[in-house]
């Protein structure tokens, strides 16, 4: 006779698992970004990617503030913004424009999904 799942089993991770891999996940990308700095400089579709990847930065680290702090208010945002924007400027100044604009995208669809209780 096959043994039902538990309830844990169809449970999301837990908050310590998702301020972990959060992290890590932000350190591997911004040692991604600046392993590949010359990679993102080659022409301007790449620059546009690099701007993505810092974006990225700004997801992982709005996740990372929100588990640990519980509620996340405009000046964490502003945080994790200055930060996906500052990396981006280490690469070029188009990056700087779209990681902003993929930050804000990135905001919203978490403002989205917050909404949202499994």
């Amino acid at each position: 006779m096959a043994k039902a799942p538990s309830a844990s089993s169809s449970e999301g991770p837990t908050s310590q698992q998702t301020v972990i891999f959060s992290a890590i996940l932000l350190i591997v990308t911004f040692l991604g970004i600046q392993t590949f700095k010359p990679f993102f400089l080659t022409s301007d579709n790449t620059k546009i990617l690099g701007g993505f990847v810092s974006s990225l930065l700004f997801f992982f680290g709005a996740i990372l503030v929100g588990n640990v702090a519980k509620k996340v208010g405009i000046v964490e945002v502003i945080f994790c913004l200055f930060l996906s924007v500052g990396v981006g400027a280490t690469i070029h100044p188009i990056c700087i424009t779209t990681s902003f604009f993929f930050s804000l995208l990135g905001l919203f669809y978490l403002s989205y999904a917050s909404r949202f209780r499994v």
